[in-house]
């Protein structure tokens, strides 16, 4: 693999854009990382590890499909620190020009249904967007944020979207608690920009 990162000129390019995020894992697990990265944008849809490592990284290197799988359930990803790195990345697409626009982050949380019990956090919940049959919904509940920033695209400003978190509550969590702490780590790289709105629906000032 390391001889085509010098071979292919965009996947070296790739892992340079990355590697702020595999720097914060050990040199075996950011390449790890760095490969699922490298299959999710090559083949444009994942529905499943073994899906990926099937068609696109058992061709690309001799790491095992356990390998990935103990990446992803055992290995300590830290998570604020990839939020932090996603944040300051998106602030970096801000020009001259765009930066005495706001920048918003958007705060949300989605309920997905699960039919079944057996599941970790699922819980019975109430769904405020339903308005015909029941009010109460079992399965899980994420927590997202996303920031906002202005970009100039042609002779117009308009504002990308960019996700930076997307937490499952777990049973013992408020939702009120993991969206503050979000928008806590997201300020720290924003104590620089003029003005920050945040934006969420009628849930979050009632939790």
């Amino acid at each position: 693999m390391e001889r085509l990162y010098h071979r292919n000129g965009i996947i070296s390019r790739a892992k340079k854009y990355f590697w702020p995020y595999i720097e914060l894992l050990t040199r075996p697990s950011g390449h790890k990382l760095f490969m699922l990265l490298l299959a999710a944008l090559s083949m444009q849809m994942v529905t499943s590890v073994q899906h990926i490592w099937k068609w696109f990284l058992r061709g690309m290197s001799k790491v095992s499909l356990n390998a990935y799988y103990y990446l992803l359930t055992y290995t300590e990803m830290p998570i604020e620190k990839f939020a932090a790195v996603t944040v300051r990345k998106a602030v970096g697409l801000i020009g001259e020009t765009e930066a005495k626009l706001p920048v918003l982050l958007l705060l949300d949380d989605t309920l997905q249904a699960k039919f079944g019990t057996h599941f970790e956090c699922y819980s019975t919940m109430h769904d405020h967007a339903r308005h015909k049959g029941s009010e109460y919904l079992k399965g899980h509940c994420f927590v997202a944020l996303t920031i906002c920033v202005p970009v100039a695209i042609g002779n117009t400003i308009k504002y990308l979207n960019v996700p930076v978190r997307f937490r499952m509550r777990g049973t013992d969590e408020n939702r009120l608690v993991m969206a503050s702490e979000m928008i806590t780590e997201a300020m720290k790289e924003l104590k620089d920009v003029p003005m920050v709105v945040l934006l969420c629906d009628s849930w979050y000032p009632k939790v």
